[in-house]
């Protein structure tokens, strides 16, 4: 399964692609504004990217907006956006979901929370859970490892 992390935070975007990746997903992109992911959508086919993960506060356009222009265009109607905020106003949420966002994850991220939501998204179905590992030829690693990888990666800055 393809997806899309955007957000302006370089820790943010290496801790869910280090989750993602321990959760058995591999095809995986992080763009840092809502312009790059903008740009990237338009330039793939129709289901190359099955699940945008997709911060809330960005400078410049948020979000929000993003998703709300995003969702105007026919071609990204059918892809799920999972809104990740450390915003906790139920305003937000409300906000969320009425531009089309399918889910809603709050920072700090919990790893079994984001693997779950993201086995869970429509379009991701296909490559979930017990069968995406089988065909990986791996299991997936305890919740409380990755826990801990989690918190590691928040203490230190990424390497890049």
């Amino acid at each position: 399964m393809s997806i899309l992390i955007v957000d302006d935070s370089v820790v943010i975007c290496k801790a869910l692609t280090i989750l993602l990746r321990k959760a058995g997903y591999e095809e995986l992109v992080s763009l840092s504004s809502a312009a790059e992911a903008r740009s990237y959508l338009e330039a793939q086919k129709e289901g190359e990217v099955e699940l945008v993960l997709l911060d809330f506060q960005m400078p410049d356009e948020t979000g929000l907006e993003l998703l709300t222009q995003l969702k105007r265009d026919t071609r990204f109607r059918d892809i799920p956006f999972i809104m990740i905020t450390a915003e906790k106003e139920e305003t937000i949420l409300e906000q969320a979901f009425s531009a089309g966002a399918t889910d809603y994850i709050s920072k700090p991220l919990r790893p079994i929370e984001l693997a779950a939501r993201v086995r869970s998204a429509p379009n991701s179905r296909k490559g979930a859970g017990r069968d995406h590992h089988a065909a990986q030829g791996r299991q997936p690693e305890a919740g409380s490892d990755l826990s801990a990888r989690w918190a590691d990666g928040c203490r230190q800055p990424p390497h890049v």
